[in-house]
């Protein structure tokens, strides 16, 4: 007969504890083994920087030198744990992009593993639990930065593993809490947004009155932010030119003074963009859990509406998938916006964005309706482990716009909380999959597979193209500094490295693409640029991103 348990959920007759690990191995291997194969039919190897990793490979490549910890003047968070993460691997294979990438799918496996963990936590059954999980490691954001020395998928297989152990530390399981802050330490050692975690377990502290030991609990969430705050105090001794004011860490300080200043339009658009984009992301799960008859038609219609009404008025479009972030209609892993020249985006792209935006919406409204549901008198966003994932993810909600971040990769900490919600608040988490639902559920999650390892493949060959074309004049006798490469190879080749630069120059204000917009005698471009002649052309194998080829060009006389 079925009962609700402490997390306010409808739960079946527990199965034998030897039975339950047995399920758990069993997801964990499957988890595991879709990395791999994941692994294998993308082929990480391409020693080339992808977006901002360059900014961490430095201290890496630093460390391994023999020259001492130092994190980048141009990055915006302080990595130590991610640094020494990857210097472990890159210890023990060589210094590459290669064995940094690899590091990052290691923690990428481990993460979907610790957030099956989660959700079984929580209460959902195995094949809901397993859904979850799935939808996380398929999402495409998650899944191409887990082609990176990127810092969100770690920070996001910190931030699960923490949840997962608080989740059984508030339902009384010894030592869980506090390995689960330490873990959320770790996480903050990665990105800054991991105050998320305390800050959730203080208040689910003040709020859950009947909690076991509550005032235990907010002394241990205190004493975590108050960790934070002394990494956060020593933190510029190790932080070039930070005592300068230089930096994107004092990028990041000076654009809190605009908070206020800013339309409310412009913070209605981001926050409906955001729903929409974390309705998509979720999509599986609300398949695989959600009844057609129980969709909340007029909360979609309001949503819609205010879309139209706030993109009418505001300077930007309600979007779920934007031209130039890290999932689009044009690519996967945005490394085209990174390069000069433009990339055309077709009216059938344009429809299939607007389509992606409206399935977000009404994904977001049904998330909005079992989130309502679960604030119930005895829902299961009420009870402690529910409430804390739900708490979590507001805080995280409130980070994003505080440091606007509104971008897709900076909603990566969110989707996980999202899904758990998305399964549990309705309280029917431990009830079994629906088959014909499971079986849409599952046709979903494959089209996301496929577009994932396709997108992904197609990032890291435009990469090569772009790493190649850049080798190829280096070879001809050409000067690292007159090469306008783009974002990640000027990044690592010249902000990195400054001793390529001409003498006087400094990477404060003299890296194009980076800190300098200037036009060199050479340039890899998307397009043909006007004042300059092709040199050269290399193709691309394109499966379905916007452009297949890149363009080494010369300054015309």
């Amino acid at each position: 007969m079925e009962s609700l348990d402490s997390r306010g959920v409808r739960c079946a007759p527990e199965r034998r504890a030897g039975g339950r690990a047995a399920t758990a191995a069993g997801a964990a291997a499957l988890l595991v083994g879709l990395w791999l194969v994941a692994a294998a039919l993308v082929d990480p190897r391409a020693d080339v920087p992808l977006l901002d990793d360059w900014t961490y490979a430095f201290s890496v490549e630093r460390l391994l030198a023999g020259t001492g910890f130092a994190v980048s003047s141009w990055s915006s968070t302080f990595p130590p744990a991610q640094i020494a993460w990857g210097t472990l691997f890159a210890a023990l294979g060589g210094f590459s992009f290669t064995t940094l990438r690899l590091s990052t799918l290691v923690l990428a496996a481990l993460g979907t593993v610790a957030f099956h963990a989660l959700l079984r936590a929580l209460g959902c059954s195995a094949g809901r639990a397993l859904v979850g999980a799935l939808t996380l490691a398929l999402y495409p954001v998650f899944f191409v930065l887990s082609f990176t020395f990127m810092t969100d998928v770690a920070t996001v297989a910190a931030l699960v593993a923490s949840l997962a152990a608080i989740v059984r530390g508030l339902e009384g399981v010894r030592r869980a809490l506090e390995t689960g802050l330490a873990l959320a330490l770790v996480g903050f050692l990665v990105r800054p947004v991991a105050v998320a975690i305390p800050l959730a377990v203080l208040a689910t502290a003040a709020l859950q009155r009947a909690l076991p030991r509550r005032s235990r609990a907010a002394v241990l969430a205190v004493a975590t932010l108050a960790a934070m705050a002394a990494v956060s105090a020593i933190a510029p001794r190790y932080w070039l030119h930070v005592a300068g004011g230089e930096g994107g860490l004092a990028y990041r300080l000076e654009r809190l003074r605009w908070i206020l200043l800013v339309s409310p339009l412009v913070y209605a658009e981001a926050l409906l963009s955001m729903l929409a984009h974390l309705g998509l992301a979720i999509l599986p799960v609300l398949v695989a859990s959600g009844s057609p008859r129980r969709f909340p038609l007029r909360a979609a219609l309001l949503l819609g509406l205010a879309a139209l009404a706030v993109s009418a008025a505001a300077p930007h479009m309600v979007a779920a998938l934007r031209p130039r972030a890290t999932w689009s209609v044009l690519e996967l892993g945005a490394a085209r916006p990174l390069l000069l020249g433009g990339v055309p985006e077709s009216g059938v792209r344009r429809a299939l964005a607007a389509g992606a935006t409206v399935v977000g919406l009404g994904a977001a409204a049904a998330l909005l309706a079992r989130i309502g549901r679960g604030l119930r008198r005895g829902g299961a966003l009420r009870a402690a482990a529910g409430s804390c994932v739900a708490l979590y993810g507001a805080f995280s909600i409130g980070l994003c716009f505080v440091f606007w971040f509104f971008y897709d990769r900076y909603y990566l900490p969110l989707v996980p909380a999202a899904i758990a919600i998305a399964l549990v608040a309705d309280g029917a988490a431990a009830a079994p999959l629906v088959p014909r639902r499971a079986t849409v559920a599952a046709t979903l999650l494959a089209a996301l597979l496929l577009l994932d390892v396709s997108g992904t493949r197609d990032m890291l060959e435009y990469a090569r193209a772009v790493g190649d074309a850049r080798a190829r004049l280096v070879a001809a006798g050409i000067p690292w500094r007159d090469i306008e490469a783009g974002y990640a190879e000027n990044g690592w080749n010249l902000y990195d490295h400054p001793e390529r630069l001409a003498p006087g120059e400094s990477v404060d204000r003299d890296v194009p693409h980076v800190t300098a917009a200037t036009d060199l005698p050479y340039a890899i471009a998307n397009a043909p640029l006007a004042g300059y002649t092709v040199r050269e052309t290399l193709p691309v194998r394109s499966r379905w991103a916007a452009t297949d080829r890149v363009y080494v060009l010369a300054r015309t006389p």
